[in-house]
C-alpha cells in the first residue's frame, strides 16, 4: 500500500502527482443547529477533526466518545480541554465500556433531543455501532446522517445475486471490455492498461467511483 511505497520507494527529491483531497465524510458547515459526533473507537480520528472545525467556526456541537478502556482513548485529553474552551458551545460525553459493566450507548436516548432542531448527524466507528446508528436515524431525511465505515459491509449471497459476466462500455475512449464473474470492474480495466484512479479495492474510499452513462448497475 501507500505506507510501504513511501519507505521502501520513494527517494529525497522524487515528484508525486497528487489529486484534490476527496471527502466522502463532509461537515455540513452551513446549519445553525448543534451538530451531533459520535465515535466509536479510532473513529474518533474524523470526528475530532469535526468537532475543531465546529468550534473555530463558533457552531454548537455535542460529541459521544464510546471506546472499550479510558486508555486506548485516543484524543481525550485533547477533546476534554476543546470542550473546556468551548464557552458552553461545546458538549463531550465520553463512554467508557469497561466502567459500564459492558453497557452499551443507548443512540435512540441520545440523538432524541436533537431530532427536532434540524441538527446533522454524524458518526464514525465499528459496525453495530453504524448499525445502532442508522437505525436510530432512520426517521430523519438522508442529508442529516452522515456516516463513515471503517471497512465495507460484508456481502451476502441474497445482496449479490447472479454473479455473471457483463460488458462495459468506456464512452471516452471507445473501447469495451468483458468483465467476466467473479472479477471487478476495475480489475479488468487495469488489466487492459486503461488507467484509472483508486485506493482502497474495498468499496469504501470512493477514489475508483465514476458516472454510469446508461444502464443500471448492480451491486
Amino acid at each position: 500500500g501507500g505506507s510501504r511505497a513511501v519507505h521502501h520507494v520513494l527517494n529525497v527529491g522524487d515528484a508525486l502527482e497528487i489529486s484534490e483531497p476527496r471527502n466522502l465524510f463532509k461537515l455540513d458547515e452551513s446549519q445553525a443547529a448543534t451538530s451531533v459526533l459520535l465515535a466509536g473507537g479510532i473513529g474518533i480520528t474524523p470526528i475530532h477533526a469535526m468537532a475543531q472545525r465546529l468550534q473555530a467556526l463558533g457552531q454548537p456541537w455535542h460529541l459521544f466518545y464510546c471506546v472499550r478502556s479510558r486508555r486506548r482513548a485516543a484524543f481525550l485529553d485533547e477533546l476534554q480541554q476543546l470542550e473546556a474552551n468551548s464557552q458552553g458551545q461545546g458538549r463531550l460525553d465520553v463512554l467508557i465500556e469497561d466502567e459500564m459493566n459492558g453497557a452499551r450507548m443507548n443512540m435512540d436516548a441520545a440523538l432524541a433531543p436533537y431530532k427536532n432542531q434540524g441538527s446533522h448527524f454524524y458518526c464514525c466507528g465499528p459496525a453495530g455501532m453504524l448499525q445502532a446508528y442508522k437505525q436510530a436515524c432512520a426517521d430523519l431525511p438522508d442529508q442529516q446522517v452522515h456516516f463513515e465505515y471503517f471497512a465495507a459491509a460484508p456481502v451476502t449471497a441474497a445482496d449479490q445475486g447472479e454473479d455473471s459476466a457483463f460488458t462495459v462500455h468506456l464512452a471516452r475512449t471507445g473501447g469495451s471490455i468483458e468483465v467476466p464473474a467473479g472479477r471487478s470492474i476495475l480489475e479488468c480495466l487495469l488489466d487492459q492498461g486503461i488507467r484509472v484512479d483508486f485506493s482502497c479495492r474495498g468499496g469504501i474510499c470512493g477514489s475508483c467511483e465514476t458516472k454510469v452513462l446508461s444502464g443500471t448497475p448492480e451491486h
